[in-house]
């Protein structure tokens, strides 16, 4: 059983291949939580290069509030923005279409906690990919001795478990103005090389 992983808002491929490798996946909730991590952001690719697209979200109880606990700042109309950013991305790709709706639906919804909300699309994502996993929620925080704590690992601004350089290339928009983006959103290869994405993540599961 690997490590919990933090829960992540469309998080970036590697995050996916550790799904893979996991038979038991554990989702950290009662963790205090983290600003500035892939919990309320994702990358994807756009006209201009990388694009972050972040969450507002609001914490209860100050800093000391559980991941469990984080809501979405519901006053902040930060779905148009995303939306607009996703489709012009996205809406030329060969796949985009086949999970435009649900997508939107999930982003334009009523959930307001963060951890239900990232579950939500992580379904949608497994689903896609034909990936049967059973994923379920900490019921305490544990510290981790042994092994690499995904939950601290997984972070944009930490370096990658597996070196972005090796990261096999699949098409993307706008590959005829960028070069190769590895590891953006979820998303992003979903939209490029649908179903078939599954054999990438393998790939990737070789090098971590």
């Amino acid at each position: 059983m690997i490590s919990p992983l933090p829960t992540a808002y469309m998080p970036p491929v590697i995050y996916f291949a550790f799904l893979l490798k996991g038979d038991r996946i554990e989702i950290e909730a009662h963790e205090t939580y983290q600003k500035q991590t892939w919990r309320n952001r994702c990358a994807i690719a756009s006209t201009q290069g990388i694009l972050d697209l972040t969450i507002p979200v609001v914490k209860p109880f100050g800093n000391r509030t559980k991941t469990k606990d984080v809501l979405i700042d519901g006053k902040q109309k930060w779905q148009n923005n995303h939306w607009r950013a996703i489709t012009s991305a996205y809406n030329k790709s060969p796949y985009f279409l086949y999970f435009r709706d649900q997508l939107k639906a999930l982003i334009y919804g009523d959930e307001l906690n963060l951890l239900q909300f990232n579950h939500a699309l992580m379904l949608l994502f497994l689903y896609f990919f034909k990936m049967e996993k059973k994923i379920n929620f900490t019921t305490n925080y544990q510290k981790i001795e042994s092994n690499i704590d995904l939950r601290m690992q997984l972070d944009p601004k930490k370096k990658s478990l597996a070196p972005l350089e090796r990261f096999p290339r699949y098409y993307q928009v706008f590959s005829d103005r960028f070069t190769f983006f590895p590891n953006l959103s979820i998303l992003d290869l979903a939209a490029n090389e649908g179903p078939n994405g599954i054999f990438y993540l393998k790939k990737i599961l070789d090098l971590i």
